[in-house]
């Protein structure tokens, strides 16, 4: 799972990045924190969903409580994360784009890592 929460840790930084590359005025709200927070939570929800699927059908919860689950999960990250980016600390306050392309480079280098190191299946195969 943590290589997962590495991929939307890098994911998450791209788009914040080239969203503050693009439009230098209009900064992403959230610095490191906030996004590291959901990138924990979509690597949690990734994961069991991942894990879900390979169930048999019999044995498994109901798509609607895990959907439901997932969408109230998502909702108190974004209240949670929402909340920490008006606490004004460094890794809290937006970064430049430059910084966003630095946190995306070193997580997605970390994930590549782990990966080759370890053997991980990806779980985007079937």
């Amino acid at each position: 799972m943590l290589d997962m929460g590495l991929f939307f840790l890098s994911l998450f930084a791209l788009v914040y990045g080239v969203g503050a590359y693009i439009n230098p005025k209009n900064q992403p709200q959230g610095g490191l924190l906030p996004m590291l927070i959901m990138a924990v939570v979509a690597a949690v929800i990734f994961g069991y969903y991942n894990n879900w699927t390979k169930q048999k059908k019999g044995e498994r919860r109901s798509g609607w409580i895990i959907g439901l689950s997932a969408f109230l999960l998502i909702t108190l990250a974004s209240f949670g994360s929402s909340a920490l980016a008006q606490l004004k600390s460094p890794i809290t306050n937006p970064m430049p784009w430059y910084g966003y392309a630095v946190v995306a480079v070193i997580a997605y280098g970390a994930h590549w890592l782990m990966k080759r190191q370890y053997n991980l299946k990806s779980v985007f195969t079937v």
